[in-house]
C-alpha cells in the first residue's frame, strides 16, 4: 500500500490525467483534462467541481490558466481549443486546428500560442479572436517556450530544428539545426539569449538565440548507454533561476545538474524508473521531479541527493506544475487522479 501525502485528491476523470494547472494568482482553483475527452475547473481546497470544460472530442492534452487567473483554455488531440472565463464560468470563445502538440498563454498579456502536429503554429488574441499563423516546414512541433521579453518564441520541431520567431512579425530570426531528432523540451534564460533544447537523440543543446549559434552540446546518455547504443531520451529541461546551473532529465531516469557558464556536469540523480518532468523552485537551487514510479521528488542541485519526497499516486505522473509561491505542488496521473501536496518547508 502505498502512503498516501496528498493534501487533496481529484478522481473525477474515468481515464488517465494528462494535463494540469494552478490558477497563477493564489492557487485556490485548479484545471485537469483526461483521456476521457473531459476537463475540469476545480477548487483546491476540497476538490470539489466548479465547472466542466464541454465540448471537446478527444483527449484534453492541454490545460492552463491565463497569467492573470481570469482565463482556462483547454485543447484537444484533434485539435478544439476552447477558452473559459472563470467568473462567468461561461465559453468565451473556441476554434479548430488539425491535430493539436502544444497550447500556451503569453506569460503578461491574454495570448495564447499553439502547435500542431503538421508544423504551423497560431496566435489568438483572446477574447477577440484576431489570429496569426507561423507556417512550419512539414514536420511537426512538440515543444516551445516564450522567451522572457514576451516578443519571441522558441520553437521546437520532429526533424531536431528549433526556430525563433518573432511574434510580431510573425517571421523566423533565426532556424537552428539542432538535434538528430525531435526536439521534446525548450527552456529560455532570464538573460533572454541563452536557450536550452532536450530531444529524443539523448542531447541538450545551449544555443545563443540572438545569432542562432550552438555554444555547447551536453551529452546526457550514461557511458554504458554509449558502449551499447541504446536510446536515451531528454524529456524535460530547465534553468535555475537563483544560481547558474540547468537541468536535464531523461527518461532512463537520469537527472543531471550542469554548470551553465562551464557546461560541467556537477550532479547525477539517478531515478529507478524514468523521468518525464523537472521543476525547479522558484527561489531556491531545488529541483522537483516526476515519472514513471509515480513519486514526487526535491533534489538539492548543490549536493545531489534528495531533499524529499511524496507519494501517493498508484500510476505514472504525467503532468506536474509548482504554485507561484512554492508551497504546493499539482500532479496528474496515470491513475486517474490529480493529487495536490503541500510542499513547503520552513527552512527551505
Amino acid at each position: 500500500m502505498v502512503a498516501d501525502d496528498a493534501e487533496i485528491v481529484f478522481d473525477k476523470h474515468a481515464g488517465s490525467v494528462f494535463c494540469c494547472d494552478l490558477e497563477p494568482v493564489n492557487g485556490k482553483i485548479a484545471i485537469s483534462g483526461g483521456e476521457d475527452d473531459r476537463s475540469f475547473v476545480w477548487s483546491t481546497s476540497d476538490g470539489s467541481v466548479l465547472f466542466e470544460c464541454t465540448g471537446h472530442k478527444d483527449s484534453v492534452t492541454c490545460s492552463s490558466f491565463s497569467y492573470d487567473g481570469k482565463f482556462v483554455a483547454t485543447g484537444d488531440m484533434s485539435g478544439v481549443v476552447q477558452v473559459w472565463q472563470i467568473e462567468s464560468r461561461s465559453k468565451l470563445w473556441s476554434f479548430e486546428t488539425s491535430d493539436l502538440s502544444w497550447l500556451q498563454w503569453h506569460h503578461s498579456s491574454h495570448i495564447l500560442l499553439a502547435g500542431t502536429m503538421d508544423g504551423d503554429m497560431w496566435m489568438w488574441r483572446v477574447p477577440d479572436g484576431d489570429c496569426k499563423t507561423f507556417p512550419g516546414n512539414g514536420s511537426p512541433t512538440d515543444s516551445a517556450k516564450l522567451f522572457p521579453d514576451g516578443k519571441r518564441l522558441a520553437v521546437g520541431y520532429g526533424d531536431g530544428s528549433i526556430r525563433i520567431w518573432d511574434l510580431k512579425a510573425a517571421t523566423t530570426l533565426h532556424s537552428v539545426a539542432a538535434h538528430f531528432g525531435d526536439v521534446t523540451c525548450l527552456d529560455c534564460y532570464h538573460d533572454d539569449v541563452l536557450i536550452m533544447s532536450g530531444s529524443v537523440d539523448g542531447s541538450a543543446k545551449l544555443i545563443n538565440s540572438a545569432n542562432g549559434k550552438v555554444l555547447a552540446t551536453l551529452n546526457c546518455k550514461l557511458q554504458e548507454e554509449e558502449e551499447a547504443g541504446t536510446q536515451n531520451s531528454v524529456e524535460s529541461v530547465g534553468f535555475c533561476s537563483s544560481l547558474p546551473l540547468c537541468a536535464t532529465a531523461t527518461l532512463k531516469g537520469q537527472l543531471a545538474v550542469w554548470d551553465v557558464p562551464t557546461q560541467i556536469q556537477r550532479q547525477n540523480c539517478k531515478h529507478d524508473e524514468g523521468i518525464v518532468r523537472l521543476v525547479w523552485d522558484h527561489a531556491s537551487p531545488l529541483i522537483y521531479t516526476v515519472g514513471m514510479d509515480g513519486i514526487v521528488r526535491l533534489w538539492d542541485a548543490r549536493s545531489g541527493n534528495t531533499a524529499s519526497q511524496w507519494t501517493g499516486h498508484t500510476g505514472e505522473i504525467l503532468d506536474v506544475v509548482l504554485s507561484r509561491d512554492g508551497s504546493s505542488i499539482l500532479t496528474a496521473s496515470d491513475d486517474k487522479t490529480c493529487r495536490l501536496f503541500h510542499v513547503y518547508k520552513p527552512d527551505r
